[in-house]
Formats: structure tokens, sequence, C-alpha cells
């Protein structure tokens, strides 16, 4: 799986390993359901920014479903567009 990572995200991986950057993800996930302020550091923005390049990818292929999760639709309503 770290390979895969290496491969999907080489600029996170100059930074965190798998674990670290999951830990990172629930951190930043938990205080955005905070009311205080949460200053984040350039780090953290990198981390937004690859997972929004990753989730407008998906998103641009047609490859997340009606329930915004990724993979095929089982009840899409509405044809594909070309």
């Amino acid at each position: 799986m770290d390979e895969h990572q290496r491969e999907l995200y080489p600029e996170l991986t100059r930074f965190f390993d798998r674990k670290e950057l999951l830990e990172v993800l629930d951190r930043l996930l938990e205080a955005s359901q905070q009311p205080a302020m949460y200053e984040i550091t350039d780090y953290h923005w990198l981390v937004v920014h690859e997972c929004l390049e990753m989730f407008c990818g998906l998103h641009n292929d047609d490859a997340l479903g009606d329930d915004g999760k990724v993979g095929p639709s089982s009840t899409r309503s509405t044809p594909r567009r070309s």
C-alpha cells in the first residue's frame, strides 16, 4: 500500500507516511467540526490540496456514485454526459 501511496501522492510522502497522513486527516476533520478557529499550517494546506485534487479527478472521471462515494453508481438516474 505504501508503494501506491508514493505513486499517487509523491508530494505528501515526502513529509508523511500513511499512518501519519491518516492522523493528520483525522485531526483536520475533527478541527473543521469545532466552533473554535483553527489555523492550518503549510503541511495541512498540502494535504487539503492533494485530497481535493484527487476528489476532483474522480468527479471529473465520473467515478463517484450518487452517494458521493468512490465507485460506479448502481442507481444512476441520469445518463452520463459525453
